[in-house]
C-alpha cells in the first residue's frame, strides 16, 4: 500500500513528502506541509514503538486549546504518519521577532496548557522553542508528545535522558530518573529567559555537566539550605565550584521589570520550591491576560470505554486466571512498574470483550498487551524476538509485530483510560488489587474503590466489599497469588 486515504478529499501517499515542503525535524521523525491545512508527521520507527504509542494517544486523549489536534495517522507500508493541524511557524524560528510585551501572552499558554495535562498526570518532558507552535497572531499549541510519560509522580524512577539540554531542569541531571511534572515548569521558564536574553542567552551548554555549571554560574550553586536534599543526589559532588550567581545583573541589563523577574525566578527555583502551573497563571505578571483570557484549562470528560459482549467474556474466563498469573510472573522478572502489568490486565479485558478468544492467540495477545503498557507509562519494555522466546517461540516476531498493531487499531490509540495509577509502594495492596482484578465480581470497581478496599483489609477493617472480595480470594487458582495474599486468609 502505496498511500492512504486521510479525509475524504485527500490522498496521502509518500511521494508528496519531499524535502521541498519539509517544515521540521526532530528526534522521532520528520515533519511535513501537505495541502493548505494539514502537517503530516513520518516518524522514524513503525506504529508500535514507544514513542509512536505514547504520542498518539496522548493527542487522542487531550483536549485543550493550547495543545496542537490530531487529524489521523496511517501506515504506509512499513512507515508511520500522524497528520496535524498546520501551524503558521514553531517558536524557534520566531524567538528574535517577540516583542516584549508578546512575552507574556506565550507563557501564559504554554502554562495553560500544562496545567491541564499535569492535572491529567502527563508530563510533557521536552518544553522547547521547536515544540511550540504559532497559528494565528501569537495563539500557541504545545506538540511532539514522542516524550511525554503519564503518572510522573515523585520518587519514582523514568528515563533520565529528557528534555533537550538547554531546557534540561537541573534534577534531571543531579539525579536521573528521579523527577516530577515541574520538570516541565523549569523548561518554560527557561524559554522566558531566552526571550528576554535573545541571543546572549547563557545556558547554551553541550553536555550535562557543561550545562550544570552554566546553570550554578546564573542562579548560584545551590546547598542544602534551598534544595533540601541536594547532597543525597546521585551526581551531587561537595566539590563543585561555588558561583553566587549573576541572574538580577543579566536581567536589570534587559530592563526587565518587577513582575516579570519574579515569575521567572518562581519558575527558575530548585525543584522544592519551583512554582506549579496553575499558581503560576495566577501570578501578576499574567493580570492583563487573566482577565481577557478564555482558553483556560478545561477538565477532560470522562472517555467512554468500549461496550462489552458478556458472552465473549464469559468465553475468555476459563483462559483468564492462568493469562494473568502467567503475566504476572513475567511482569515480576522483568520489572516492570506495578502500574504497568494492572494497566495491561485492563486493556486485556476491554479487548477480549469485544474479541472471541481462541486458546491458540491468547498468550501472544496477552504478552503483546502487556508490551503495549510498557511501552506507554513504564521505562522498560520487550523487543519483539523477546515476546516471541517468552511465548516458547510458538509465535514468531514478525506474529507479535502484527498482533501489536492489530491490538492498536482495535484501541485506535485511545489507551489513556485504561491506565491504572498505583499510588503506593506497598507491595500487599499491589497483589490485592491483582486478586481484585482476576475476580470476576470485582474486576470493574473503579481505582480508587480497589485501593480504598485494599488498604481496609491491610487494617483488618470489614465491610460488605471486604467481605466479598475475600470469598473469592479463597477460591484463587493462582498458586502464587494465593501465597502471596495468604496473610489475609
Amino acid at each position: 500500500m502505496n498511500n492512504s486515504k486521510i479525509h475524504k478529499k485527500y490522498t496521502l501517499s509518500l511521494d508528496q513528502l519531499t524535502n521541498e515542503n519539509k517544515i521540521g525535524s526532530g528526534s522521532y521523525g520528520d515533519v511535513y506541509s501537505f495541502n493548505d491545512n494539514y502537517a503530516v508527521k513520518l516518524f522514524n520507527e513503525a506504529g508500535n514503538s514507544e514513542s509512536n504509542i505514547r504520542e498518539v494517544s496522548m493527542l487522542k486523549y487531550l483536549d485543550h486549546p493550547n495543545i496542537v489536534k490530531i487529524k489521523g495517522y496511517c501506515h504506509i507500508n512499513d512507515n508511520f504518519l500522524v497528520i496535524m493541524e498546520k501551524a503558521r511557524c514553531n517558536l524557534h524560528s520566531q524567538m528574535k521577532n517577540v516583542k516584549k510585551e508578546h512575552r507574556p501572552f506565550i507563557i501564559f499558554q504554554i502554562l495553560s496548557a500544562l496545567k491541564y495535562m499535569h492535572f491529567e498526570n502527563i508530563a510533557h518532558r521536552d518544553i522547547k522553542p521547536q515544540n511550540i507552535l504559532i497559528f494565528n497572531n501569537i495563539d500557541i499549541k504545545i506538540c511532539d508528545f514522542g516524550c511525554a510519560k503519564n503518572d510522573i509522580l515523585h520518587g519514582k524512577t523514568h528515563t533520565g535522558e529528557v528534555s533537550t539540554i538547554w531546557y534540561r531542569a537541573p534534577e534531571v541531571i543531579l539525579n536521573p530518573g528521579k523527577y516530577d511534572y515541574s520538570i516541565d515548569i523549569w523548561s518554560t521558564g527557561i524559554i522566558l529567559l531566552q526571550l528576554i536574553c535573545g541571543t546572549e542567552f547563557p545556558l547554551t551548554g553541550d553536555s550535562n555537566i557543561g550545562q550544570l555549571f552554566r546553570i550554578f554560574k546564573l542562579f548560584g550553586t545551590p546547598n542544602e539550605k534551598n534544595w533540601e536534599g541536594l547532597s543525597k543526589l546521585k551526581y551531587w559532588k561537595e566539590k563543585f565550584p561555588i558561583f553566587k550567581g549573576d541572574l538580577n545583573k543579566i536581567l536589570d541589563k534587559y530592563n526587565v521589570l518587577e513582575d516579570e523577574k519574579n515569575i521567572l525566578k518562581k519558575m527558575l527555583s530548585w525543584t522544592p520550591t519551583r512554582i506549579t502551573a496553575s499558581d503560576a497563571m495566577s501570578h501578576p505578571y499574567f493580570t492583563k491576560i487573566n482577565s481577557s483570557y478564555t482558553n483556560d484549562c478545561k477538565i477532560s470528560q470522562t472517555k467512554t470505554l468500549k461496550t462489552k459482549n458478556q458472552d465473549y467474556i464469559n468465553k475468555f474466563e476459563k483462559y483468564r486466571p492462568i493469562l494473568f498469573g502467567w503475566l504476572r510472573t513475567v511482569s515480576y522478572f522483568k520489572k516492570l512498574q506495578k502500574s504497568t502489568l494492572l494497566t495491561a490486565y485492563k486493556i486485556i479485558d476491554c479487548y477480549y470483550s469485544n474479541v472471541i478468544p481462541f486458546w491458540k492467540t491468547v498468550q501472544v495477545i496477552g504478552i503483546s498487551c502487556l508490551n503495549i503498557a510498557a511501552k506507554l507509562i513504564d521505562v522498560q519494555y520487550f523487543e519483539n524476538d523477546h515476546i516471541a522466546e517468552l511465548t516458547a517461540n510458538t509465535s514468531t516476531s514478525e506474529t507479535v509485530k502484527i498482533t501489536t498493531s492489530y491490538i492498536l487499531k482495535y484501541f485506535d490509540y485511545n489507551l489513556i483510560p485504561y491506565i491504572f495509577y498505583y499510588k503506593f509502594n506497598n507491595i500487599n495492596i499491589y497483589n490485592i488489587i491483582c486478586g481484585m482484578i482476576i475476580s470476576p465480581e470485582t474486576r470493574y470497581w473503579e481505582h480508587e474503590k480497589m485501593l480504598i478496599i485494599s488498604d481496609m483489609l491491610i487494617k483488618k477493617e470489614t465491610s460488605f466489599e471486604t467481605e466479598l472480595v475475600l470469598s473469592y480470594f479463597k477460591k484463587i487458582i493462582d498458586i502464587d497469588l494465593k501465597k502471596d495474599i495468604l496473610f489475609l486468609l
